[in-house]
């Protein structure tokens, strides 16, 4: 992607394909800091600081915040490229507000169980595992 400064407070953007295009669109759009989500028949417009994670279950995907859950219309795979740090994969169906993390530990084959605020448990796949320990070092960007 290509950033022209075309005078004060304009700017051009070039988008080398596609991929990028969308990417760019999917930001733009999330600048707001809210994802919506449908609960009891209504649609609420969700902090992205309230959220804890976002999981997907049987074709649904599903956004919790510290007491409530939310469904959201959107594919994971969506929202992971629509979100940025703090939010981050953590397995095949889920992904994670890092800064909701109140503990960690190691588990069995590879994964880490994750205490959240709300002190609900969460799991990290080994398949994530490295990758997220990385981040949270510092020593990967996303």
């Amino acid at each position: 992607m290509k950033v022209e400064r075309l005078k004060k407070w304009e700017y051009a953007l070039i988008c080398e394909n596609e991929m990028e295009e969308d990417k760019l669109e999917a930001f733009i759009r999330g600048m707001d800091g809210k994802l919506l989500g449908i609960r009891d028949k209504k649609t609420y417009r969700i902090d992205l600081s309230d959220i804890f994670y976002i999981e997907s279950v049987d074709k649904k995907t599903f956004i919790y915040t510290e007491k409530e859950v939310f469904e959201t219309g959107k594919r994971l795979y969506e929202l992971e490229n629509e979100l940025h740090l703090p939010f981050l994969r953590i397995s095949k169906s889920a992904i994670l507000n890092i800064d909701k993390i109140h503990s960690l530990h190691a588990d069995l084959g590879g994964r880490i169980m994750c205490t959240l605020d709300n002190q609900e448990h969460i799991s990290i796949s080994r398949q994530y595992a490295q990758r997220f320990k990385a981040i949270l070092r510092g020593e990967e960007n996303v």
